[in-house]
């Protein structure tokens, strides 16, 4: 929003036509209203990666996972905008996660798991953990 803000600022204060300043300014407010509306809409989900598949609830309480994949799209440090892949869906859904809405300790792993490569052979069988002591 505040990309938008400086924006109709910017040619607000360089344009000498009012009706250019005019529009340009109603069009920053309602950029910023429709944001603040989507916002608001966010519901919050559960993201779980068990490290080697990713499972998503639709609410912190729900029993129901769905698996799928999700793919970095954007990654701005405090913030992350990831796309789900439903195995059995045929929409992606975009999943945007704040630094600031959890703790620290979840944040890096989190980031960790969303730049781990994906691998097949992490299962490992219990009998050779225990051998060599």
């Amino acid at each position: 929003m505040s990309t938008v803000a400086t924006g109709t600022a910017w040619v607000a204060f360089r344009s000498t036509d009012s009706t250019v300043v005019t529009v340009v300014y109603l069009t920053g407010m309602l950029a910023c209203c429709c944001a603040a509306l989507s916002a608001m809409r966010t519901r919050a989900f559960r993201l779980i990666w068990t490290g080697t598949h990713w499972f998503l609830a639709d609410s912190i309480e729900a029993e129901l996972l769905s698996q799928g994949s999700v793919q970095r799209m954007l990654d701005l440090d405090q913030f992350v905008l990831l796309r789900w892949q439903g195995v059995d869906a045929k929409a992606g859904r975009w999943l945007a996660l704040q630094r600031n809405a959890m703790d620290a300790w979840q944040w890096h792993a989190l980031r960790c798991a969303i730049y781990a490569p994906v691998r097949d052979d992490v299962t490992r069988a219990p009998a050779a953990l225990g051998t060599g002591l």
